[in-house]
């Protein structure tokens, strides 16, 4: 297997250098060029910038100081994500569960269905929402035209596949790009709200809101159709999740369990909250109104918010106060809840 490793530090380096002591092919990227001659000098590869080192590898690991460098790594120009085409991620899925068909031959069959015999990741996808649907007696729906051309014009590999890294990216429970797609409920119910997102705004209401019943009766998540919901998002757990009608939820947000985007009474009309992007809301956390979780804030667990929260504020309680201030743009990634006002998050 050839392995790339990001962050020579002291925890990395002591990974790394096992890592060549075990024959693995390494490819190493660190900004300290002493490291990287030494690294050189004992066997590994040189990668001169993130991109460039997820062309040749299987498997990258990264052993980063902060967030903000991981975010940069990460995301940026010359970022992990910029290399990772569609055909490296699903390759490694592939991979994945071939290991795990090797190690557990009793789930090959489950394997093969939901992974091996599929050409890339949005057939796989595709393939196993048709598959719950079909046994929800549902499977006509399934072949209609209008499903899908939902299908087509929502399910966008690319915005899959940041949907599942940022799962594998913030959980800390999960350390294989396949588990999203073989167990995550969150993740699915996402997609399935994607695809009714589509046929809401195609004026096919009815279908919409058939698949917000099918996710709220399986999943136990409940997102109306005709919210806006932006990419790079996780759902962790997902239990419990409510999203309303005119809610918005930008992109690179991380919602845990049973988090509430509610209105404040019956009256129609905007009544639900904009998470801008970068937020974190803390399980068991209620946002009532047509009010603002402003960009980079943290909502603390089981608070209820009732006020627009600034950027880049930490808010918690019954009502919610501000308690302190984010001194960086990522608590979506970070995912640290357990913080005082004198914290950073």
């Amino acid at each position: 297997m050839k392995i790339g490793f990001i962050g020579l530090g002291n925890v990395g380096a002591k990974l790394a250098n096992s890592l060549l002591r075990n024959k693995f092919d390494l490819t190493v990227l660190d900004i300290d060029n002493n490291i990287l001659d030494q690294f050189k000098k004992n066997g590994a590869k040189i990668a001169i910038n993130p991109e460039d080192l997820t062309k040749n590898v299987d498997l990258i690991i990264t052993s980063l100081p902060s967030p903000k460098i991981s975010a940069e790594i990460m995301e940026g120009e010359n970022g992990i994500l910029k290399g990772l085409s569609k055909d490296k991620i699903w390759s490694t899925i592939e991979m994945e569960a071939e290991q795990a068909t090797r190690n557990e031959p009793g789930l090959s069959a489950l394997l093969e269905e939901k992974i091996l015999q599929h050409s890339g990741l949005k057939d796989a996808v595709v393939h196993e929402i048709i598959k719950r649907l079909s046994l929800s007696k549902n499977a006509k729906f399934t072949k209609s035209f209008e499903f899908k051309d939902a299908i087509h014009k929502s399910l966008l590999e690319e915005n899959i596949i940041l949907d599942l890294t940022a799962i594998v990216d913030r959980d800390s429970a999960c350390n294989l790009f396949c588990t999203p797609l073989l167990f995550y409920k969150g993740f699915l119910s996402l997609q399935i709200y994607r695809i009714a997102n589509i046929l809401w705004a195609s004026n096919h209401q009815i279908s919409a809101l058939l698949l917000q019943t099918f996710i709220s009766e399986h999943f136990a998540v409940d997102i109306h159709p005709k919210a806006k919901i932006g990419i790079g998002v996780m759902l962790d757990h997902a239990t419990g999740i409510v999203i309303g009608e005119t809610a918005v939820v930008e992109d690179n947000v991380s919602i845990m369990q049973s988090v509430t985007l509610g209105g404040t009474g019956k009256n129609s009309g905007d009544r639900h909250p904009k998470i801008r992007r970068n937020v974190l809301l803390g399980p068991h956390s209620t946002i009532l109104g047509n009010i603002e979780i402003g960009e980079s804030s943290m909502v603390g667990a089981a608070s209820v918010v009732l006020d627009s929260v600034p950027p880049h504020s930490i808010v918690a309680g019954v009502p919610a106060r501000k308690i302190g201030d984010v001194l960086n743009s990522w608590p979506s990634q970070t995912m640290n809840q357990i913080f005082s006002s004198n914290d950073s998050a």
